[in-house]
This record gives C-alpha cells, structure tokens and sequence, in this order.
C-alpha cells in the first residue's frame, strides 16, 4: 500500500485510522485497546476496495484472504459476545469503514461529496470521546479528579457518586470520595469511604 499511494499518504493514512480507530475502541469499551488490528482492517478496506486499481495488492488479497478477514471480524464479535474473550470489535469496524471511505473518496471517486460527508464525520465524531464520554467510567473518574484537585468538593463529590454507583469496587474512588467527604466535614462519610477503599484495597493509600 505504501509503494502504491507514496510514503506520506500512507502515513497520514495509518495516523488517522489509528486515532479513528483507538478513540472508538474507548467510547465503545471505556479503553483503547492494544495492539494495531484497528489500522490493519483499514489497510484492508483499502486494500479490498482499491484491488483492482492497484493490481499489487490481488496478490496479497486473495479471495481466500478477504474470507478471513471477513471471518475473523465476525469470529470476533461472537467470541466477545460469548466473553470468550474480550476483543477490540469497535476498532475493528471503525477502522475497516474509515479504510474503505478513504478508498471510496480518494482513489474510487464513488459519490466523492457523500463520502468525503461521513468521511469528516466519522474523523470528528471519533474526536468527541477524548472531551465528552459520560457513559465512560474512566472519563468520569477523570471528571471526578479534576474537580478534586481545583477544590470544587461539592462537584467532585457528585462524579464520585457516579463512578462508585458503576463500579462498586473502585478503591480509588472511595478513597477520593472519602477526602472530599472530609474537606466538606462529614467525618462519618469520610470514615465509611476510607474503611470501605482500605477493605478493597489494603495498599490504596500507598499507591496516591
């Protein structure tokens, strides 16, 4: 792919789908995941859409290639359906639409406007999880932090109780909770959170 576009798109390409790709895994999972399947399956949207302009590329996908791909995309979703295993479906499918739109926009010219249309879309909405992700336990912990640490303790106390209502065993944040309840003079409050963080987790005042 790299010799048929050139060296700069193709980077471009990879930093795009990997940012695409990694910031839906977070708003779909609450983590970005690891590894680089997400800018492999837009590599191979690419790839599948643009083979017969590119002729180098049948040479790698094969029809018995494409069924994998296809396959194991499919093999994921019901492995992580099943918790067989916990796989990163969303950057999968993200990268695989952001592989083929760019093909779609840029080599195909299919419906340029309409595509270059969800093509902008998808790389902004993709923008949105890294400022707003309220169903995100870890966004809200953030949320929970940052308003700890301004002294806003009537603020934080209130995303405190969010991420201890999704996540009961978070030690860290009864123990953030248990500061705030001090800083506000609910000694009662502050007691219960710091002895339920220490149940949960013996070291947590070693770890601030």
């Amino acid at each position: 792919m790299e010799r048929a576009i050139g060296s700069s798109r193709f980077l471009v390409f990879f930093v795009l789908s990997g940012f695409v790709s990694s910031t839906f895994e977070l708003a779909a999972s609450d983590d970005v995941g690891f590894g680089a399947s997400g800018v492999v399956y837009a590599i191979f949207g690419f790839m599948w859409f643009t083979r017969r302009r590119y002729p180098s590329f049948t040479e790698v996908l094969n029809e018995r290639i494409v069924n994998a791909f296809l396959f194991w995309l499919g093999a994921c979703v019901v492995a992580t359906y099943l918790e067989l295993y916990n796989i990163g479906n969303a950057a999968h499918f993200s990268g695989l639409l952001f592989g083929c739109m760019v093909a779609g926009c840029f080599v195909l010219r299919y419906k340029p406007r309409l595509v270059l249309s969800g093509l902008v879309a998808l790389v902004a909405f993709s923008v949105v999880p890294l400022f707003w992700c309220p169903w995100s336990v870890r966004w809200v912990a953030f949320k929970a932090y940052s308003e700890h640490v301004a002294g806003r303790y009537e603020v934080a106390l209130g995303w405190y109780d969010q991420v201890i209502d999704r996540s009961p065993d978070d030690a860290w944040a009864h123990l953030g909770r248990s500061y705030v309840h001090a800083e506000l003079g609910d000694a009662e409050e502050a007691k219960a959170d710091l002895q339920k963080a220490r149940e949960l987790d013996p070291s947590i005042e070693n770890q601030e």
